[in-house]
């Protein structure tokens, strides 16, 4: 029962996205899931941390913000096979991305200590140049476009989400 009541504050936060917009949107659904999986955990040390915890979910969520996946939609709506698995296949690959970044800065946010403190400087300045650097080399260089016209950005979280793995 727990799950479903983070899915489902999640997946309302997220249809309320669209009247706030990209970035500011997705950090809003995320922000608000991390509060309610707060709320289902029911511990105390968690309950102290919920702002800085929520304030990370939704920062990894808002980098998210910057990919365009509206024109892939349109592809997954098609009447042809190729348009429809194009579009499928990378709407999945947005939507893990969003995830990775949303969720790696979730939970770095809940493991990060006084003991054991995730290194954020270093961290984001790695996320930074593998996104311009993936970006740099897979749009800039060989030309792979995802959503033209619209905004490439999704290789920039590629390569940030990669640097958060690493």
């Amino acid at each position: 029962m727990s799950y479903l009541f983070v899915a489902l504050t999640f997946g309302l936060a997220w249809a309320l996205r669209g009247h706030f917009g990209h970035e500011h949107g997705a950090a809003w659904a995320g922000g608000l899931a991390a509060l309610a999986m707060l709320v289902v955990a029911r511990r105390s040390d968690l309950a102290l941390r919920a702002p800085i915890v929520a304030s990370l979910a939704g920062l990894g969520w808002g980098v998210g913000g910057m990919m365009s996946y509206g024109l892939i939609v349109g592809y997954g709506r098609a009447s042809d096979f190729p348009n429809v698995f194009y579009g499928l296949c990378m709407l999945a690959v947005v939507g893990a991305l969003y995830g990775f970044i949303g969720g790696g800065f979730l939970g770095l946010g809940l493991e990060s200590t006084g003991e054991s403190p995730v290194e954020w400087p270093s961290l984001l300045t790695q996320m930074v140049a593998g996104g311009l650097l993936f970006w740099w080399v897979l749009v800039a260089q060989f030309g792979w476009l995802m959503t033209p016209p619209r905004s490439e950005l999704w290789a920039a979280c590629l390569g940030a989400s990669l640097a958060l793995g690493w």
